[in-house]
């Protein structure tokens, strides 16, 4: 599906970004840090997504919702891709 396609890719950039951390599909522990990504809305007509951090103080942060929708055409890959990058370089992370 296409949210398990964007929860994919986003740990792959995470990943390529911030090599030497660690970063995994396992919920959430308690005490750590965490960084989740919300999927909004996921079909042929768009996405929109949200990243959300916990600090250590457990306080959860959560971005702006960004999106792209189309309506003349189905969503091509590289479109997920640039909103997946947009999401990241418009919320800095603080590690």
């Amino acid at each position: 599906t296409r949210a398990k396609d964007a929860c994919h890719e986003f740990l792959g950039l995470m990943q390529q970004q911030h090599p030497a951390l660690r970063f995994s599909t396992d919920p959430p522990g308690k005490s750590a840090p965490s960084l989740q990504l919300e999927v909004i809305t996921a079909g042929s007509g768009g996405l929109s997504v949200r990243s959300i951090w916990t600090g250590p103080d457990a306080k959860p942060v959560s971005s702006e919702i960004l999106g792209v929708s189309v309506m003349d055409r189905a969503m091509s890959p590289s479109m997920q891709s640039n909103l997946l990058r947009r999401l990241l370089s418009a919320n800095p992370l603080p590690f």
